[in-house]
């Protein structure tokens, strides 16, 4: 056996990286923000109160799950910047509404309150379907995450929509521009989304 090279462990620590977050993370939370109202939902329909305290159970580990998701998540992120650093910018850079506007706004500033809200603000506290509402909120608010995620990886994988313009006033004659309707439907977009 030869010596292992640093692309080697680059590729392992980024696969490792990938393995840890998608499988138990994201997709357990993207599970459970769905999981989570329609049992709360189940229970108050059949009027059976097991299905309740199992949502509000669960939620405690949601939040858990959540918080690890988010730290591989940006291993990856500074791998792929590490790995790709010219084209990760390019695509960060014309893809920042996705990552900045959409994907970080919804993690951050809507499904990480949401998250909070459901556990500690809403059990006993708010109307049960005001609950439930909230928790269908919070199960939207999660998927559009790793779903905004997902076309920046497809971009990076096959960068549809990208536009050349010429602009006497950059340094190379040309600008790059994004055809968001191209964007979205990148051919290589649709089977990976979550």
């Amino acid at each position: 056996m030869g010596m292992v090279s640093a692309t080697d462990i680059a590729v392992g620590l980024i696969a490792w990286a990938f393995a840890v977050h998608l499988p138990p993370l994201v997709y357990t939370v993207l599970g459970l923000g769905w999981i989570l109202p329609t049992l709360e939902l189940i229970g108050y329909k059949r009027n059976k109160q097991v299905y309740v305290d199992l949502a509000h159970n669960m939620a405690n580990y949601l939040i858990t799950v959540y918080a690890i998701g988010g730290l591989f998540g940006t291993i990856i992120t500074v791998f792929l910047a590490g790995l790709l650093p010219i084209f990760t910018n390019i695509a960060g850079a014309l893809l920042w509404p996705v990552w900045g506007g959409v994907a970080i706004v919804f993690g951050v500033a809507i499904a990480l309150p949401f998250i909070g809200f459901y556990y500690r603000g809403g059990f006993g506290k708010i109307s049960p379907m005001k609950h439930v509402i909230v928790g269908y909120g919070m199960a939207v608010s999660l998927t559009v995450i790793p779903a905004m995620f997902r076309l920046v990886f497809a971009f990076i994988n096959y960068p549809a929509g990208v536009e050349v313009f010429k602009d006497e006033t950059s340094l190379v004659g040309f600008t790059l521009g994004i055809n968001w309707s191209q964007v979205f439907l990148n051919p290589t977009y649709a089977p990976h989304c979550s």
